[in-house]
């Protein structure tokens, strides 16, 4: 993949994270999962882990767009850099 297409990734994951939806959504399922979690009995330790797992699966969905941002962030860096090499070369 090249740098235009990581920055572009990059762009798409911040303006997902910064969805007041998709936050409201994230919150609500981690909410859900986390009252469910608390109020299972503690010998339903197979349910409890299953609850568990799918907290961790919102918040590994959260970090791989969080991932893409910084990923993009670089590659905007890297684009920028190459862009003034290139004007330094040709003297504009």
């Amino acid at each position: 993949m090249n740098n235009e297409e990581l920055r572009d990734r990059g762009v798409h994951a911040a303006a997902l994270l910064e969805d007041e939806l998709l936050q409201e959504a994230l919150t609500a399922i981690r909410n859900e999962f986390m009252t469910a979690w608390k109020a299972s009995p503690a010998r339903d330790v197979e349910g409890r882990e299953r609850i568990w797992m799918m907290i961790r699966i919102a918040d590994k969905f959260e970090a791989n767009l969080k991932s893409h941002m910084a990923e993009g962030k670089l590659a905007e860096r890297i684009l920028a850099d190459e862009k003034g090499k290139i004007r330094q070369m040709f003297g504009r």
